[in-house]
């Protein structure tokens, strides 16, 4: 498994689960939920509308010779859309995630989706960083 995967999947995992841990501490009854990570394979929005209510994901198992699994997560006006940017070439920080918008979600991204405990609906979908490569390929020399 290549390292920069590694660190985007726990970089999207510690983003996704320290405010979910806040609202926890704050009484928060959403905060227990699992997390889904895939890419956007659909985008379902209100007929003549922007308005997106729901999200498909292409999501693989730990076996990787199997299919991958398509999940189809509800979104409503509560889930909070974040597009997390790759640090800066050499940086050991890690910068914040900026708030998103619908249309930010498009077909072909890689996502990072906070559920409810049912993991019927997104608390929050992070949109991660453009890049990397995908399994199997080789790195770039």
């Amino acid at each position: 498994m290549k390292w920069t995967h590694l660190i985007w999947v726990a970089v999207a995992a510690m983003l996704l689960t320290a405010p979910m841990a806040l609202a926890a501490d704050k009484g928060g009854d959403k905060a227990k939920g699992s997390a889904v990570y895939g890419e956007l394979t659909k985008v379902g929005k209100v007929e003549n509308s922007d308005t997106v209510n729901s999200i498909d994901i292409s999501v693989k198992g730990k076996d990787k010779a199997a299919p991958a699994e398509t999940k189809t997560i509800a979104v409503d006006a509560n889930t909070k859309i974040l597009v997390a940017k790759a640090p800066p070439e050499g940086s050991t920080e890690k910068p914040k995630p900026e708030e998103g918008k619908a249309s930010d979600l498009e077909v072909g991204k890689k996502v990072a989706v906070k559920c409810t405990e049912d993991g019927k609906t997104a608390l929050s979908i992070m949109i991660l960083p453009a890049g990397g490569h995908k399994h199997g390929e080789k790195k770039p020399a």
